[in-house]
């Protein structure tokens, strides 16, 4: 169920993209460009429901592939500014909902030492997972050969700070699915990643590049 998920995610967010970036070639309208970007994510998300695929990594892949294609050629620099804006817009505005359910859900929060500790663990899981994810990635790219690849290395993973995303799929999960006090878990994760890597990543930045 879980490759299901997350390998059909993947397949479903390249073929959007790729119906997207062909649509969006056609215009060189900014309004028809932000429709065209809600029509693909209404169409994905009714889609997902329907086949059983993870539906934040569809958004994500579709996201990320349509944001760096270089295929969009006929279109302006003005018009992607402009769904550039937008979807900023959007991104405030759903963030200011969440901190309004995050505010919810605190009320609800249990803080007792053992839920302490797990959301310890889990932000360690989470950044010894995003270095090894980050040494792969750099392994198949030609930052691997630069000298300061253990540097560059960490400065990525430590700059990868746990957050909206997080808290969301938290939320996402349904009640009854729900492992006791998850929530609880994840925000304490999301506290020290914030708290520490953020924080600290000025620190880590100088004693990274410090000049010998």
């Amino acid at each position: 169920m879980l490759f299901r998920e997350g390998f059909g995610g993947i397949v479903l967010g390249l073929l959007l993209s790729w119906i997207g970036v062909r649509l969006m070639n056609k215009s060189d309208d900014g309004n028809t460009l932000i429709i065209i970007s809600l029509a693909l994510v209404s169409f994905g998300s009714w889609l997902v429901t329907k086949i059983d695929v993870s539906e934040p990594l569809t958004m994500v892949i579709t996201g990320i592939v349509i944001g760096n294609s270089r295929a969009q050629q006929g279109v302006s620099i003005e018009s992607k500014r402009t769904l550039t804006n937008f979807w900023i817009i959007i991104d405030e505005l759903l963030n200011a909902f969440l901190f309004v359910l995050v505010g919810i859900e605190v009320l609800e929060m249990n803080f007792s030492g053992k839920y302490i500790i797990a959301g310890i663990i889990i932000f360690l899981i989470s950044l010894i997972a995003r270095y090894i994810s980050v040494t792969i990635s750099m392994l198949l790219t030609e930052m691997s050969i630069k000298k300061n690849f253990c540097k560059n290395n960490l400065v990525i993973t430590w700059a990868g700070l746990r957050g909206g995303v997080s808290i969301v799929l938290a939320l996402s999960i349904p009640v009854e699915h729900r492992i006791l006090h998850i929530f609880s878990i994840i925000y304490i994760a999301v506290l020290l990643s914030i708290f520490i890597q953020g924080i600290s990543f000025r620190k880590v930045l100088e004693k990274a590049y410090v000049e010998e």
